[in-house]
């Protein structure tokens, strides 16, 4: 089967958006603590202190899951590409139950981790 040019695209729209989510939350803890909507900025030097360890964490996820898919895609692996696409669709999944077992704001994430899954799924497939 041949792979649709928008489908090998994809990915690289993907890969760009966890890189910037990724940066934001290095360089502007507070701001990328903002799309988990139930929690509120800290209000203690060391709540700050930990939110913003925390958030570095994340920021270092977003921007590995970004180059990962980079990498596959530059090197036309589409089957990897296609699990690491899936893999960040289940990180947003993931993102999006904290978000609901915190009282709300999932559906932010779960927006597009069914995206994320079908992309990926049918890299996988090789169409």
């Amino acid at each position: 089967m041949a792979l649709s040019k928008i489908l090998r695209f994809l990915p690289n729209i993907f890969g760009t958006i966890f890189i910037l989510f990724g940066i934001n939350a290095l360089i502007r803890p507070s701001h990328a603590l903002t799309f988990y909507k139930p929690f509120s900025l800290p209000k203690t030097a060391s709540d700050a202190a930990l939110v913003e360890a925390l958030m570095t964490i994340y920021g270092a996820r977003d921007i590995f899951m970004g180059l990962a898919m980079y990498a596959a895609s530059y090197y036309r692996n589409y089957k990897i590409l296609g699990w690491i696409v899936m893999a960040g669709g289940g990180v947003a999944f993931v993102d999006g139950w904290v978000c609901y077992m915190a009282g709300g704001g999932q559906g932010d994430h779960w927006g597009y981790a069914p995206v994320h899954m079908i992309v990926g799924i049918l890299l996988v497939l090789g169409y």
